[in-house]
Parts: C-alpha cells; structure tokens; sequence
C-alpha cells in the first residue's frame, strides 16, 4: 500500500489505481474533470463526500509527485 495524506493505491482497491484516501474515486478521474473544465466545486458537487479542501489537496500531491519526479537533472559536460 502507498499512501500519501490525500492518495492511497491499495492491491485490493479499485487494482491498485491511486484514489482519494478514504474512497474508491480514481485521482484519475478528478484530473480527467479538472481537463474537461470542472472548477473544484463542480468536482465537489460530482462526488459531495469528498470536500473541496481534499480535492485541492490531492491535486496538489499530484503535481509535487510530478514535479518532483520529472525535475529535470544536471547534466555533466563532457
């Protein structure tokens, strides 16, 4: 299991894909809305038992994880 304080990917839950932490809704999903135009409180009103604040937090885990895993690194001259 990895978790984070707003994502978990569990095995057993929904195969593994990444989730808000405590649900069974793909972070997948809440980016594929944010995609299509969805402000977070439309997002909220799609999925009302997750609050705005949770969202915005997970989306904010996503782009620390993609920050810091596509940081880009310091190239040696040769």
């Amino acid at each position: 299991m990895t978790q984070t304080k707003y994502i978990s990917a569990t095995p057993t839950i929904m195969s593994g894909d990444p989730v808000i932490v405590g649900t069974r809704v793909p972070i997948s999903r809440i980016l594929f809305l944010l995609k299509e135009g969805y402000t977070l409180e439309a997002i909220h009103e799609e999925y009302p038992h997750i609050p705005t604040e949770i969202l915005a937090g997970a989306i904010d885990e996503v782009i620390a994880v993609i920050k810091h895993t596509l940081h880009a690194k310091k190239v040696s001259q040769v």
